[in-house]
């Protein structure tokens, strides 16, 4: 009996594995190259929002709790 493994499989798996390692982030089901992260924290507080209105453009989140970071493509 052979197993199989798709390379484009597993090299997605190690990018995402990099990323995550050297980012800081989560990336969630079915996530590839270029695609927006998970952020395992509030990404900025008040103060940093008031020193740095942009912030708010690097970010969104779905609920009150799942922040993503997005990623330029």
């Amino acid at each position: 009996m052979q197993v199989g493994r798709n390379m484009q499989e597993i090299v997605r798996i190690v990018e995402a594995l990099k990323t995550t390692d050297e980012a800081q982030v989560l990336t969630p089901a079915n996530w590839n190259e270029g695609d927006d992260v998970m952020v395992p924290y509030f990404p900025y507080t008040k103060q940093q929002l008031a020193d740095n209105p942009e912030l708010e453009n690097e970010f969104y989140n779905i609920g009150n709790r799942m922040w993503f970071k997005k990623i330029s493509k």
